[in-house]
């Protein structure tokens, strides 16, 4: 596998469990828990053998979480997400696929909203805004992007030379 899955939580288990219910057994996945609450570890641990759940003493919030996930991945790629986003394993297979094809040309990818509904119905992606390249004179090239979804973020860790992938003041919206 080249995609880990992260998932940022926040004393929030029935929608974790509904999340990971749909997941699947073949990917690492991390939960990064924003509470020091040790039962939602022992019950998603013993229930689902392919996660970790790693505790917070203090909610750190949704971008300082994120790093940690990142950080501790094994994977070239993770699909970052917030616990009410239902997504199955066949759909992330094509997920995968797809990025896989894409030959490494992309740091940061997510769909729109109304994109994330064709794709749990066709499996598709078809609506993308507009980018503009803001850099082309270095060796990397920076996109400006309208909006980025946070509660489905694919990362490509190849682009970032450090796994620090939001600084302390990014935030997250529910």
């Amino acid at each position: 596998m080249s995609l880990s899955i992260v998932i940022i939580s926040y004393k929030s288990i029935t929608n974790l469990q509904n999340c990971l219910s749909n997941l699947g057994g073949k990917r690492e996945i991390l939960i990064i828990e924003n509470s020091n609450n040790y039962e939602i570890k022992e019950v998603i641990e013993k229930k689902y053998k392919n996660c970790k759940v790693i505790l917070n003493k203090v909610n750190l919030g949704f971008g300082t979480a994120s790093n940690i996930g990142i950080e501790k991945a094994k994977t070239q790629y993770v699909l970052l997400l917030s616990t009410d986003v239902v997504i199955t394993e066949d759909q992330i297979d094509i997920l995968e696929n797809k990025i896989l094809n894409m030959s490494n040309s992309f740091t940061l990818g997510s769909p729109i909203s109304d994109d994330l509904i064709d794709f749990i119905k066709n499996n598709n992606f078809d609506k993308f805004l507009e980018n503009q390249v803001l850099n082309t004179n270095s060796e990397e090239d920076f996109t400006k992007v309208d909006l980025i979804k946070g509660c489905s973020l694919i990362i490509n860790l190849e682009r970032f030379k450090k796994r620090k992938v939001f600084d302390e003041n990014f935030f997250f919206l529910f």
